[in-house]
């Protein structure tokens, strides 16, 4: 009886002293294991993880992104699964009036269980899940179960209740990242698992939730911020909310409340403000803000809050070519560079903070000033963005619904507000989320696509269907926003209007996929530039290392099933030939083929991504598809699975300088413009000259020039008639550059034939290797005649190049470093543009 007593006297203490304390969280993501469901043969798990994940580190499976194991494991997808762990709250948790498990993501399916008791059934992958337990809870051991059903049968089942199939399959009817599906880049594991944190939460008192700034005004000269915060109390009386810049107090209010929710609002005049500004285009500075709740002199919450201070604005207007799509930033037009990225792994809690920061640097190494999330992934991390708020990245985010139409019953509905809500209160307050985009190609997909036809709707149902995308895209997502995060731009679906129509290059944004789907030449984009450019590309092979790690076998790599099982797209192969036939010498060495398919590659980012920033201001933007893979793979990525950078990637950071040069043919005219998105005229001089195969200098000219602030001009027109008269076409080529005293700022080439057939003789290169800094590899490239598109590798040793895939010029050696990731003294390895064997 004594025991007894002291235990309860000490809890009654322990109450007494957390009265005014803040919340404690109890991790529990450890000592997790999974079985069969309805199985006792439980093996470890991990959380963060998925089930695919844990059964691969338990040797259960064989690893699924090899050879043709996803075929393999197949069989996972179908079946029910339960996870389950034992733990004993803390002490002190035992003593706070609220307490509840918090789940920050459930993948998909699941029923959750404390101590035997149902709490909760989650259906939703990109919710977040607060269960209050207390009652539940007991001092020593407690078990936590989740048992979680297939996704693939669940989806089914909803999809046959439905009174008319919906365009293309169940995946629509369950809110879980689409591409795992199965997609024309990724590989189909549809996957199940506890994939984000879990922790268990006491609290008393109060909770801060919610926190937002508005900024009610911004110039150079002030600007006029409000912090808002959704107060959860069950106390009544009176507080102080206190606003800390940077650990100096700035702002302190006090406020009476009661019990239950409550909305309180701080506000704070700051003078002369730093700006956030993107890449390229200045500092991405960041204000380090708190918001601390005090009853007396004591905190009862507080509240970090990291963010920038930017206007973004979307400008869509009429003009006599159509209608513009461009951002304006902090007040000044931006002409977007960037790219589309996927998930950076098809079970994304392998995903590590590491992978997030190679994808963001990769971007800002790029050039890049924006990423488009695209809407058939999920919904990622904090620590993307806020990478991407430090490094100037902007942020198209696309809600998570991609090709195809979606339910419009409301139960759906319900679910999808919930989740958009949760998601928009995340990322809200990131100085780098640019624009919220309602879904990727949904619209033009049921205008374009004969959805209706191919699916037999009737007038009826094709109104019905159509509603329903009104429905969540223009009124329930819409709403949302004004309600949580009005300032911020809203775009309902990219595009608006489909490549096969007109509307499509004078309208809005464009995915223009005539080079790839429609088999057209890559000159093709010179004819086809829209007013913004936010899908478009061209495959190549990975590097020959991630090709090996297809789990190719001692077969004819050809023929060989891991080969076409890492091909995903059903004409890849036939597409990329095609192109190979147009503009080169097919080769018959595998290697050789997988090599130029990079050139190719390259090739066609260098004529799009050229053409539309010559077109500004009409055009304003380029995000090509794609960044990055989810699995080791033939596809549209300029950087690989692991991160290898393909050619593509350093011609796209090359083309995505400030300043660049591009020659274009007008009849019989060659045009060379001169290109910048600085924001002062830079004055340069401008040489061009015509150069023999062998480096002898045939014709050249040297002007000075003026390029005005972001602008695209005409720096000078040449009688490609007369040029062609006087030289060999395959023998010569024209060559430009711009520089100042100190550098050439930019330099181009152009070929009087098409690249495979420009005769290239042997080159002798030169590498001189200068004394390593720290980790760095530092190396002069001379050569004794001109060759272009000279890339350097290392076998299986990795080194990340600051420049590569070059031109390199008998008159103009190149100083180039590299950080070695593998070996310090890997050996160089050295190809360029039709080399001879």
């Amino acid at each position: 009886m004594r025991k007894r007593l002291l235990i309860f006297i000490l809890v009654l203490i322990a109450c007494l002293s957390q009265t005014l304390a803040q919340s404690h969280i109890q991790n529990l993501n450890n000592e997790w294991s999974f079985c069969s469901a309805g199985s006792e043969a439980w093996k470890p798990a991990t959380v963060p993880g998925c089930i695919h994940t844990d059964l691969l580190k338990n040797g259960m499976i064989p690893d699924p992104l090899k050879a043709n194991n996803e075929q393999e494991v197949e069989w996972v997808e179908q079946s029910d699964w339960t996870y389950r762990t034992f733990f004993s709250p803390d002490a002190k948790l035992m003593t706070y009036q609220n307490i509840y498990l918090f789940f920050e993501g459930v993948d998909t399916y699941a029923d959750i269980y404390l101590n035997g008791v149902k709490l909760q059934h989650c259906d939703n992958m990109f919710r977040s899940w607060t269960i209050p337990c207390k009652s539940l809870l007991h001092y020593g051991e407690n078990s936590l179960e989740v048992h979680f059903f297939s996704a693939t049968r669940m989806a089914k089942t909803l999809y046959q209740k439905l009174a008319t199939s919906l365009p293309y399959d169940e995946r629509v009817m369950v809110r879980k990242a689409p591409y795992q599906f199965g997609w024309d880049w990724g590989p189909k594991q549809v996957t199940m698992g506890i994939w984000k944190n879990v922790s268990i939460v006491g609290w008393n008192t109060l909770q801060m939730q919610n926190v937002a700034f508005k900024q009610l005004h911004l110039d150079s000269a002030s600007a006029d911020l409000q912090f808002n915060t959704q107060l959860n109390s069950t106390y009544e009386g009176k507080l102080s909310l206190e606003l800390w810049n940077d650990g100096t107090l700035v702002n302190s209010k006090e406020f009476a409340v009661s019990k239950g929710q409550s909305l309180l609002s701080l506000p704070y005049h700051l003078e002369k403000p730093e700006r956030w500004w993107p890449n390229g285009m200045g500092n991405p500075h960041l204000y380090n803000f708190e918001i601390k709740c005090r009853i007396g002199s004591k905190v009862i919450d507080s509240v970090a809050l990291r963010t920038g201070l930017r206007t973004i604005e979307l400008v869509q207007t009429n003009d006599d070519a159509g209608q513009s799509f461009l951002f304006r930033v902090n007040g000044i037009p931006l002409f977007i560079k960037g790219s589309n990225i996927i998930p950076p792994d098809i079970f994304p809690s392998r995903i590590s903070d590491q992978n997030y920061a190679v994808l963001v640097n990769t971007a800002k190494q790029s050039n890049m000033n924006m990423l488009r999330i695209w809407g058939g992934g999920f919904y990622l991390h904090d620590k993307f963005f806020d990478l991407c708020d430090e490094s100037g990245i902007m942020i198209w985010q696309d809600f998570m619904f991609a090709c195809a139409m979606y339910p419009g019953d409301s139960g759906f509905l319900s679910n999808v507000k919930e989740e958009v809500s949760q998601q928009i209160i995340r990322l809200r307050n990131h100085a780098s989320l640019a624009l919220w985009c309602g879904n990727n190609e949904i619209d033009e997909g049921w205008n374009n696509w004969g959805m209706q036809k191919q699916f037999g709707y009737s007038a009826t149902d094709s109104v019905r269907i159509a509603n329903d995308y009104q429905q969540l895209f223009l009124k329930l997502i819409p709403e949302v926003l004004h309600t949580l995060d009005p300032e911020r731009p809203y775009h309902p679906s990219s595009p608006l209007n489909g490549w096969g129509r007109k509307e499509s290059m004078t309208h809005g944004d464009s995915h223009y996929w005539g080079i790839w789907w429609g088999d057209e030449a890559f000159e093709v984009y010179n004819k086809k530039v829209p007013r913004f450019m936010s899908e478009y590309g061209f495959q190549g092979f990975p590097d020959s290392v991630t090709i090996e790690a297809f789990g190719i076998s001692g077969d004819s790599i050809w023929n060989s099933p891991a080969l076409k099982n890492h091909e995903k797209h059903p004409r890849g192969f036939e597409l990329i030939s095609h192109a190979m036939q147009r503009n080169y010498k097919e080769p018959t060495d595998f290697w050789e083929y997988a090599r130029l398919s990079q050139t190719l590659q390259a090739d066609a980012m260098r004529i799009a991504i050229e053409a539309q920033r010559r077109a500004k201001p009409y055009c304003m933007g380029t995000l090509y598809w794609q960044l990055n893979d989810c699995w080791p793979v033939i596809s549209w990525s300029t950087s690989d699975y692991y991160g290898r950078w393909k050619p593509a990637q350093y011609l796209v950071k090359q083309l995505y300088q400030p300043c660049i040069l591009s020659f274009v043919q007008k009849n019989d005219s060659l045009a060379l413009y001169g290109i910048s998105d600085s924001l002062s005229s830079i004055d340069a001089t401008l040489n061009i000259l015509v150069s023999s195969n062998l480096g002898k200098i045939l014709w050249s000219q040297s002007t000075q020039i003026r390029l005005p602030a972001s602008s695209s001009m005409v720096l000078t027109t040449l009688s490609l008639k007369k040029l062609q008269s006087s030289y060999d076409s395959t023998s010569t080529f024209i060559y430009a550059s711009i520089s100042n005293s100190e550098k050439i700022i930019a330099s181009n080439k152009y070929f009087f034939c098409r690249p495979g057939n420009y005769k290239q003789p042997l080159a002798r290169i030169y590498i001189k290797e200068n004394p390593m800094i720290g980790n760095r590899r530092n190396f002069i490239l001379s050569t004794d005649i001109p060759v272009f598109n000279l890339w350097i590798d290392c076998n299986k040793d990795e080194l990340l190049f600051n420049e590569n895939y070059l031109d390199l010029m008998p008159w103009a050696n190149r100083s180039i470093f590299s950080t070695s990731i593998t070996s310090p003294s890997a050996a160089l390895n050295l190809h360029y543009l039709n080399q001879p064997r």
